[in-house]
Order: structure tokens, then C-alpha cells, then sequence
């Protein structure tokens, strides 16, 4: 019988979770993305978007609750 791998696992919930694709920093050539952990705190969390990432201007982001989940 052939192994296949797999990113889905059962988080402690029962929900079955599947593991985004890894984040590359490279190609936002930013020092701070460089030194980021780009792994989830938490694979038990919300299974809605409890944030959004707003382009304020051309220069900045900002990250907004989204009052319509919270």
C-alpha cells in the first residue's frame, strides 16, 4: 500500500484541517517578512475571516477586525 502525504490533519475539535501552502518571504523582499514566522499559533482557531488586510494608500496596510464575523 503507497503512503500519500498529506497537509490535512484533525485538529482537537474533530474538524479536519487542511495546512495552507508555505508563505516564501523572499518575494516580498522585506527584512521583517524575512524574520517572520509564517506558521498558524493555532490550527484549533476560527474557521471564518476574522481579519481583513486594507491597502490605506500606495505605502501602507492596515489590519481591520471584521465586525460582520466578531
Amino acid at each position: 500500500m503507497a503512503k500519500i502525504k498529506s497537509s490535512a490533519r484533525i485538529n482537537n475539535t474533530g474538524s479536519i484541517y487542511i495546512e495552507p501552502p508555505p508563505v516564501d518571504p523572499t518575494i516580498y523582499d522585506d527584512p521583517v517578512a524575512l524574520r517572520t514566522d509564517w506558521k498558524p499559533l493555532n490550527y484549533d482557531s476560527a474557521t471564518f475571516c476574522t481579519y481583513r488586510l486594507i491597502r490605506v494608500n500606495s505605502d501602507s496596510l492596515s489590519l481591520q477586525a471584521n465586525t460582520a464575523q466578531v
